[in-house]
């Protein structure tokens, strides 16, 4: 099922996402294949993690192929994993014969059936009949009543769903978000700013002892226009001029947020979850952690996204020919690693598309292109854009 798999994760779930993000609903999908630490593993809490996920989901969504999953009324480890998890799931006490996966689909769907929407699969070209399902239910129940949002609207989500996202992936030390009441925040890209501050956002947002504390929170480049920020209380530790201002003029605190170790490194890429190959997954993850810099990390992206969009019909790289239509990147290592990748070693650097310049007068593209044009020294083309009739 591993291809039917990539292509529901690589194919139809940007789909989903975007769906989802118009209406300002965050889509996060869970693997259960991912995300069992040998830790966890090996103090046999398999089972609980396995149904507490489901607990904490939706919709539930089964994959059956060919293999029956983990079973042994008599296997020692899998036992130990009934008993830790029978004291959350009583009735487990009844299935201790059956295997993990069947454990899924019986929580998931099977015990109570109608409590959660579900999509079970069987056969063949499961993804696409899956996603038909899926997109079936949210345009017709979930989000049927919900209006798109305006842009201000959207953009509040945005960063909504960020600070969401990102206190629920925080891995650190708690002293950190005691410390944070004025004081700025401060850590190379990577090392878990946003985490720790959306982590502290949430506890002050939910603790009554702030109830009459008006809360404002903009998170940068994490929404459309995002950027234009020139007060920050997270920030790079290369950023000297607000630091310079913060910390020696406005006296605050300085919180320096150190790397994250090993272990908490394999806690946290969302890479792993477009990752269809179970069986090479702890090559993948080796090849993430090992990596030197935030921009080496993203430059691992960029080859994943040429291995996903990339196709023998089309001769160009689309990757690259998209990159060069962005004017602003998020992060500045994004850029940098774009820059090293497809731009380093080449003389000339040119827009690849052909424009029909007097198609594009009234059009964003047409205020973008001088711009673009100069980037890339294209003088030709800058010329073009600038005197078109």
């Amino acid at each position: 099922m591993e291809d039917e798999r990539e292509e529901l994760t690589r194919r139809y779930f940007p789909k989903i996402h975007h769906l989802c993000s118009l209406h300002g609903i965050q889509f996060v999908a869970v693997d259960m294949r991912w995300g069992i630490t040998s830790e966890a593993s090996s103090s046999a809490q398999v089972i609980n993690i396995c149904l507490r996920e489901l607990d904490r989901s939706d919709i539930f969504v089964g994959f059956f192929g060919q293999r029956y999953g983990w079973f042994g009324a008599e296997d020692k480890a899998l036992q130990a994993n009934f008993d830790n998890a029978v004291q959350h799931y009583p009735w487990l006490d009844r299935f201790r014969d059956k295997s993990v996966t069947e454990l899924e689909f019986l929580h998931g769907h099977l015990n109570n059936p109608g409590d959660m929407p579900s999509v079970m699969c069987f056969r063949d070209k499961g993804a696409e009949l899956m996603f038909n399902d899926i997109w079936k239910y949210l345009t017709e129940v979930l989000l049927k009543d919900a209006e798109v949002e305006s842009k201000s609207s959207r953009i509040n989500s945005e960063h909504d769903a960020f600070l969401s996202n990102r206190s629920l992936l925080y891995v650190g030390n708690e002293d950190y978000i005691k410390k944070l009441t004025a004081n700025i925040n401060l850590g190379p890209a990577g090392s878990g700013k946003s985490s720790l501050l959306s982590s502290w956002l949430k506890q002050i947002k939910s603790d009554a002892t702030y109830s009459d504390l008006c809360v404002v929170y903009h998170f940068v480049g994490a929404a459309e226009e995002s950027t234009g920020v020139r007060m920050v209380i997270s920030t790079k530790s290369s950023d000297h001029e607000n630091i310079k201002e913060l910390v020696e003029e406005r006296k605050f605190q300085q919180i320096e947020i150190l790397p994250l170790t090993e272990s908490e490194q394999k806690e946290l890429s969302e890479e792993l979850v477009v990752f269809g190959y179970f069986r090479l997954l702890d090559k993948k993850i080796d090849s993430l952690i090992s990596c030197s810099s935030v921009v080496d990390l993203f430059d691992k992206v960029l080859g994943r996204l040429e291995e996903d969009y990339n196709v023998k019909e089309y001769q160009g790289n689309l990757v690259e020919q998209n990159v060069l239509f962005t004017d602003r990147f998020a992060f500045t290592e994004l850029e940098e690693a774009v820059s090293k990748r497809y731009f380093e070693d080449k003389q000339e650097q040119k827009l690849p598309p052909k424009f029909d310049h007097d198609k594009v007068k009234e059009s964003k593209l047409a205020h973008e292109l001088p711009w673009l044009y100069l980037k890339f020294n294209d003088i030709s083309g800058l010329q073009k854009s600038l005197f078109r009739s």
